[in-house]
C-alpha cells in the first residue's frame, strides 16, 4: 500500500475504527474485559457485520439468515435479485436460473473492482467497473487542479474528465521537444 491513495484511508479509517471500539468499551459495565479481548471480540463482530450483513434504507445494516450465504457478481452478471423490507424479504430470479446452478446477487450496484475488495476482501473477477489511481504532481497541472492522487475509469469508459484531459496536454507539451509519441506521453501520463 506504500505510496497509494490506499494507505492514508486505511489509516483514517483504522484511527476511526479504534476510536469508536474504546468509546464502546469505555460504556461497559464492570467488569470490563481487557483491551485484548474486547479488541478481539470487536474485530470478530465487525467482520461479521461487514460481511454478512445487507443495508436498507429504514433499517440500516441488518443480518438476514441464509440471504448472507448467496454469493456476488457484478450487476451485469447477477442472476437474482434481493427486496429488503422492514417485514421481511424477498430474493428473486433476475435471470432463468437453472436447477443446481449457483444464486448471484449484487452486493452493490455502484461498486467498482477495487471497492468490493476493501469493503468485502475478495477481487470481483465479474467487475465491468474498473478504477485507475492517478497521482498527480502538483506543478503537472494548473493552480485550478491541486496535485494529489485521483480515481478515474478505465479507458473504454467514456468519461469527461477536464483533469486527466489537462494532465495529458501537461505531459504533451513537456515531452514535445523530444517528438514523443502518443504511447510515450499516456505512458508517461499515467506513470
Amino acid at each position: 500500500l506504500e505510496g497509494s491513495a490506499i494507505l492514508p484511508v486505511a489509516v483514517r479509517e483504522g484511527d476511526l475504527y479504534r476510536s469508536q471500539a474504546l468509546a464502546f468499551l469505555d460504556e461497559w459495565p464492570s467488569p470490563k474485559p481487557s483491551i485484548d479481548e474486547f479488541q478481539d471480540a470487536w474485530i470478530k463482530a465487525d467482520i461479521l457485520m461487514v460481511t454478512r450483513s445487507f443495508g436498507t434504507p429504514s433499517l440500516g445494516s441488518v443480518i438476514v439468515p441464509v440471504l448472507d450465504f448467496v454469493n456476488h457478481a457484478s450487476w451485469d452478471s447477477k442472476n437474482a435479485r434481493c427486496d429488503l423490507e422492514e417485514d421481511g424479504w424477498e430474493l428473486a430470479a433476475a435471470a432463468e436460473i437453472e436447477t443446481g446452478e449457483e444464486i448471484f446477487i449484487c452486493y452493490d450496484d455502484d461498486a467498482d473492482f477495487l471497492d468490493i475488495w476493501i469493503r468485502y476482501g475478495f477481487f470481483d473477477r465479474t467487475a465491468e467497473t474498473h478504477a485507475a489511481e492517478i497521482i498527480v504532481k502538483p506543478n503537472m497541472v494548473s493552480a485550478d487542479h491541486p496535485g494529489g492522487t485521483y480515481y478515474v475509469p478505465r479507458e473504454d469508459i467514456d468519461v469527461d474528465c477536464p483533469l486527466l484531459d489537462e494532465l495529458y496536454a501537461s505531459v504533451q507539451a513537456m515531452l514535445a521537444p523530444r517528438n514523443a509519441s502518443e504511447a510515450e506521453v499516456l505512458g508517461e501520463a499515467c506513470r
